[in-house]
């Protein structure tokens, strides 16, 4: 199904999408070690592959998260868990309020997120009826 959704954007979005699930097939979610911003399904996010080394840093790393699909405004809901050894989930919220204007997302919501420990980590985007997701690499 994810494919299908894909196939309708473009044939260049399509070849980079089949790119960056490769190394990180095992999730079924996107590979941000490999982009610098990601979209599965409706949802996009970014940069990723550029905050490698700054996600543990004390105020975080900028990253913005937004969907294509246009709908009422809603928040947000960020969730992250590591998946290369035992660390409490992170979740955030990014509420209607935080929503700013970009070209080519309905909804776009800037903001950071701060990843504690080094590893393998999952981040998951929920906007309204659509989530995706993304794997990033912490040093």
């Amino acid at each position: 199904m994810r494919w299908h959704r894909l196939l309708t954007v473009g044939i260049f979005v399509v070849t980079a999408a089949a790119v960056a699930r490769d190394s990180g097939a095992a999730t079924g979610c996107v590979d941000g070690t490999v982009v610098i911003d990601g979209t599965d399904g409706a949802i996009s996010a970014g940069p990723l592959r550029p905050n490698a080394g700054y996600w543990r840093q004390p105020q975080g790393t900028k990253i913005w998260v937004g969907s294509t699909r246009p709908q009422p405004p809603t928040s947000a809901f960020i969730e992250v868990r590591r998946l290369d050894g035992h660390a409490e989930p992170i979740r955030a919220e990014r509420g209607p309020d935080q929503i700013a204007e970009v070209a080519g997302l309905a909804l776009f919501y800037p903001g950071t997120l701060r990843i504690p420990e080094p590893g393998r980590w999952q981040i998951t985007v929920r906007i309204g009826p659509d989530d995706g997701c993304f794997v990033v690499e912490v040093d």
